[in-house]
């Protein structure tokens, strides 16, 4: 039996995980110019399991205060999606699950930051299958905008969290690892 996140190792004891995988080159479109404010979005595919509710009230405070420029994407077609996050520097994924999937894996290929929650156990899973750390930014619904505040900071932590996520997406997600598992 295949698992398709590292999270669901915990529900089938026998399991063995075999990563998503995502045509990398379809996301790498030319990334905007930085603008003065970081780029901060979330596109949850279902809201209420993303943890939309939980988070979106600091986020809109960020912006209010002129820290953040915040978008919420929703009714986006996948088509389009690379575009999207070409605009966006960090992207909020998910806060409920304790995992990740596709649509951190496009935005890390695409060169976003990824920001979420992610299981201790997920992380080790990541390391021991594939010797690389998960390069998505740790955050829970009370921190996330302390969270986005210090990446806001530190313009050269963004720069090279953007390089590992492509790096990480790329040797973990495009196929191969995939394939040599099955």
């Amino acid at each position: 039996v295949f698992v398709s996140t590292p999270d669901l190792l915990a529900d089938v004891d026998y399991a063995i995980w075999c990563p998503v995988a995502v045509d990398t080159e379809r996301w790498s479109a030319p990334r905007a110019d930085r603008g003065e404010r970081l780029r901060v979005a979330h596109a949850p595919s279902v809201a209420g399991l993303k943890g939309t509710q939980l988070i979106e009230p600091a986020l809109e405070d960020l912006a209010a205060r002129g820290a953040i420029d915040w978008r919420l994407v929703q009714g986006v077609p996948s088509s389009s999606m690379p575009e999207v996050f070409a605009h966006t520097d960090v992207l909020l994924d998910q806060f409920l699950a304790g995992s990740y999937g596709v649509a951190a894996v496009e935005a890390m290929s695409a060169g976003c930051v990824v920001v979420g929650h992610v299981l201790d156990d997920v992380r080790t899973t990541v390391r021991e299958v594939t010797g690389l750390e998960l390069p998505v930014v740790e955050a829970t619904p009370d921190t996330v905008a302390q969270v986005v505040v210090e990446l806001a900071d530190d313009p050269a932590r963004v720069d090279r969290l953007r390089a590992e996520g492509i790096d990480f997406a790329r040797e973990v997600h495009d196929g191969r690892l995939s394939a040599d598992i099955l």
